[in-house]
C-alpha cells in the first residue's frame, strides 16, 4: 500500500524528532546544527530569544549543559501528541518530552509547541520552540511548586 502525503510527513516528523531526541540524550551538541534552521526562535513565559546561527545555537545548549547534569537528565524521550500541517512547507508539533536519569527514571516531563519548516531540499528544519510548561515542571521537582 502507498502511503499518502500526510502519512509520509507523519513518518518524516517522527524521524525527525527520534534523531533529535538521540542528539539530546547523547549531549552531541555540534550535531544539532542539521536539526535547526536559522534564525530559530525559542520562546516561554520567561524567555525570548533569537538565534542568529549554529555557533550560537551550540554556545547556547553548552551553557545548559550545567542544568542537564545538575537536573541528572542522562536522557530525554519524546512523544508526539500532535502534527498539524500549516501550509506546504510549515507543521506544527506539539511534543511532551520525558527526562530520564541514568536509570531511566523519570525525572519531570514537558510540553512544547514547534514549527517546522520544509527546507529547499525536502528537509524538516525547527524554528520555533514554545516551552509551555518547562519551568513550572522543574520547579515542582525542585519543590519550589508551580
Amino acid at each position: 500500500m502507498q502511503q499518502t502525503k500526510t502519512e509520509d510527513l507523519t513518518a518524516q516528523v517522527h524521524e525527525f524528532y527520534a534523531a533529535y531526541a538521540d542528539k539530546l540524550s547523547s549531549y552531541a551538541f555540534n550535531k544539532l546544527g542539521t536539526t535547526f534552521g536559522f534564525p530559530f526562535y525559542a520562546i516561554a513565559d520567561d524567555l525570548l530569544a533569537v538565534v542568529p546561527s549554529e555557533a550560537k545555537l551550540i554556545e547556547a545548549f553548552e551553557g545548559a549543559l550545567d542544568f542537564y547534569t545538575s537536573q541528572e537528565i542522562a536522557q530525554a524521550k519524546e512523544r508526539i501528541d500532535e502534527i498539524r500541517q500549516l501550509t506546504s512547507r510549515l507543521v506544527l508539533v506539539r511534543v511532551n518530552w520525558t527526562y530520564l536519569d541514568g536509570e531511566a527514571k523519570e525525572l519531570y516531563d514537558a510540553d512544547y509547541v514547534y514549527v517546522l519548516r520544509v527546507d529547499d531540499e525536502g528537509d524538516l528544519r525547527l524554528h520555533v520552540m514554545v516551552s509551555i510548561n518547562e519551568a513550572e515542571r522543574v520547579r515542582e521537582r525542585l519543590g519550589g511548586g508551580a
